[in-house]
């Protein structure tokens, strides 16, 4: 790997944004195709992240948990595995394992997923982001073809052959670029690319904390009159991370820690004991993003820049390792012109968008059900997850669905 501040220069792929899904599409493709040159472009240099990987893994002064934690499916734990990054060696005390989903309605409707329901070892595996993000950038960092760039990106041109992008530094010219650069992705504005929103005008707050009582591998979750309250198990038997789809977002980011962990804990019905916090609340706005067409010229998003979700099922991360997996795996095959050709990127659009679209909608209906306040409608989702759950035919197939995203 090389890094860069300033200098012209071309690349076969310009990925803008390191995030986990752009870094898991630049290593896979780097793995798949050596000939390629392959960009990432960040504002910043990252800082202290080869020291804080050597410190993670060797468990030295590695105690306080990064807030942004993500379940990751057992499909994308072997497509991690598949490119080098060692879940394995530090799962033993970094990687929660979820055995068991109980989930709860507003009226007595329960239903339970379990590992022998998916025919797998676990349902997922949770990860803080940023340990994974270095695990990411260890592996990248020995790809010979894969360049690290810093700098600001002020617009976006074409010329008969490239996407030229106009930085403060330098000018970078790619045969494709790729918008992984989030939810308010700069590249999809740069790139005109249409977006349909629906904001749920909720926030999901998240946050660590212990518990009295351990977790036992379980993931819980409550809707309660429009508000979906996850329980995520982390490594250590009795820590936990939430995540709250909440209107009362700004009440639980101004409460005291106290405050907050009697909050949490009685919302989820003192499953788990009394809670104490070990890492503040954050919060993020909820919407949903759908897009009929991801690309542009010679421009492809992937990740939230593509799609968005309510995060009741835990899919969004899911859902840009998919994008990244297909995405290299088309490419692969490819030589250095035909990567921004028109009928590729809308052959990838025409792939992934479905199965996608498919989750996209299936969670946003879920939670306008359940967040509808009708007595009818109450009745009918309550009663509606006790019957699944005494069907265990259609509640096989809902989990294998879910666990193979």
């Amino acid at each position: 790997m090389k890094a860069m501040k300033s200098m012209k220069t071309n690349f076969d792929i310009v990925v803008v944004g390191g995030g986990l899904v752009g870094f898991c599409f630049a290593l896979d493709l780097a793995l798949r195709n050596h000939k390629f040159s392959i960009a990432i472009l960040e504002r910043k240099p990252y800082t202290g992240i080869d020291s804080g990987i050597t410190n993670q893994l060797n468990n030295v002064d590695s105690q306080v948990l990064d807030n942004k934690i993500y379940a990751i499916s057992p499909a994308n734990i072997e497509y991690l595995k598949s490119l080098g990054i060692g879940v394995d060696a530090v799962e033993s005390d970094k990687f929660g394992v979820i055995k068991y989903m109980d989930i709860k309605g507003d009226m007595a409707g329960n239903i339970l997923f379990d590992k022998q329901t998916a025919q797998k070892l676990y349902l997922a595996k949770t990860i803080e982001y940023s340990l994974l993000q270095q695990l990411l950038y260890k592996r990248l960092s020995d790809m010979s073809n894969v360049t690290f760039v810093y700098d600001e990106l002020k617009e976006i041109k074409y010329d008969s052959d490239y996407a030229l992008l106009l930085g403060a530094n330098a000018t970078y010219a790619a045969n494709l670029v790729i918008g992984s650069d989030g939810a308010n992705s700069w590249v999809r504005q740069q790139a005109q690319i249409e977006v349909s929103q629906v904001d749920y005008g909720v926030h999901g707050v998240v946050a660590n904390f212990s518990c009295e009582y351990p977790h036992n591998n379980v993931a819980y979750q409550w809707f309660n009159r429009g508000d979906v309250l996850a329980y995520l198990p982390l490594a250590d038997s009795k820590q936990i991370s939430i995540v709250w789809s909440t209107k009362n977002y700004q009440n639980l980011l101004d409460s005291a820690s106290e405050e907050l962990a009697l909050a949490v804990a009685k919302a989820g019905n003192n499953q788990l004991g009394k809670l104490k916090v070990i890492t503040s609340a954050v919060s993020f706005p909820l919407r949903l993003y759908t897009l009929e067409k991801i690309y542009a010229r010679k421009i492809l998003l992937i990740g939230d820049a593509a799609h968005t979700i309510h995060p009741l099922a835990g899919q969004g991360v899911n859902l840009g390792f998919g994008d990244a997996r297909l995405l290299a795996k088309l490419l692969s095959g490819c030589d250095s012109y035909q990567l921004g050709d028109t009928a590729l990127l809308a052959r990838f659009n025409a792939l992934r968008l479905p199965p996608v679209r498919q989750m996209q909608l299936g969670c946003h209906w879920l939670y306008r059900l359940f967040a509808a306040d009708n007595l009818l409608l109450k009745w009918m989702r309550n009663m509606g997850l006790n019957l699944v759950n005494e069907l265990p035919i259609f509640k096989k197939y809902l989990i294998k669905t879910a666990v193979a995203y």
